[in-house]
């Protein structure tokens, strides 16, 4: 176990041999540790006019940490969760995906950079801040935002992490993008008896108070606001032996990201097929 400490959260434990073994097998995700964010993920190909009709077109924004990158085999590889999303909202909705995973990166740091045109993460890729990729990337529908993992690193104060967050909330919705916030992700140093277990559920009881509060009300009136909020640990439980975990505890593996995509583009369907709020395409 990890005991009362997190270990450093990004560490690529592989060896060289053992990580060119994991990159032959997936030459996208090896190029795009290589490119800069925001990336674009969107359907394999556009629907033809006559399996179109009908079809809600949708532009989605997926910011955060290496969890919203889709950080696997120790950062060798990147398997965002939008690659299982996408797939997973047709036929009904055709989503443009474009995101942005810093990874290591806290939600101070994210909330400190919301204007930045460049952003360098841990790994040195290269990203953007929310608002700034917001302003270049837009009109966005939905934005959803994930982020908090690696402030629990530095114990902060609930209350302080919880602001944080809802910065980044709130700089969308001045922007006119109403966002879903999901909860600070489970983990093996955040389960059970571990020190950063209470901290995490503190933090998503917080988050998930204020997503019900006056900003949601402000969505149901038809403001930008905050419009779900997404408990992860309903989503995607750690469990070590269920193959959607990496061995470092702390990652979804290359299926769990997908999975991960998958299970979520369940609870988006409904709230991307309504009448946005949000500047997106029609």
């Amino acid at each position: 176990g990890w005991g009362g400490a997190l270990p450093p959260l990004i560490a690529p434990l592989l060896s060289e041999s053992a990580a060119a073994a994991a990159v032959r097998g997936d030459r996208n995700a090896t190029l795009r540790a290589l490119a800069p964010m925001p990336e674009l993920v969107a359907p394999p190909q556009p629907l033809s006019p006559a399996c179109a009709s009908g079809v809600v077109r949708r532009r989605v924004l997926a910011f955060g940490d290496s969890l919203t990158a889709g950080y696997n085999c120790y950062g060798h590889l990147f398997t965002p969760y939008a690659e299982g999303l996408v797939p997973a909202l047709l036929p009904g909705i055709e989503a443009e995906v474009w995101l942005c995973g810093l990874s290591g990166m806290t939600a101070e740091d994210m909330a400190n950079d919301l204007d930045k045109a460049e952003v360098s993460d841990c790994l040195d890729r290269t990203g953007k801040g929310l608002r700034r990729m917001v302003k270049d990337e837009g009109p966005f529908d939905l934005a959803v935002i994930m982020a908090g993992t690696n402030d629990l690193a530095e114990d902060p104060e609930p209350e302080d992490l919880l602001e944080h967050i809802v910065v980044m909330h709130k700089a969308c919705h001045k922007a006119g993008v109403p966002t879903v916030a999901l909860g600070v992700p489970p983990s093996r140093a955040a389960s059970g008896e571990y020190s950063l277990a209470d901290p995490r559920k503190t933090v998503n009881k917080l988050l998930r108070a204020w997503s019900r509060g006056p900003d949601n009300a402000k969505a149901r009136n038809g403001r930008p606001g905050i419009i779900s909020f997404v408990d992860t640990d309903e989503l995607m439980p750690y469990d070590r032996a269920d193959g959607n975990w990496e061995a470092d505890g702390l990652h979804f593996s290359r299926a769990g990201c997908l999975r991960f995509g998958e299970r979520l583009a369940k609870l988006l369907s409904p709230l991307l097929a309504a009448e946005p709020v949000g500047g997106g395409p029609r």
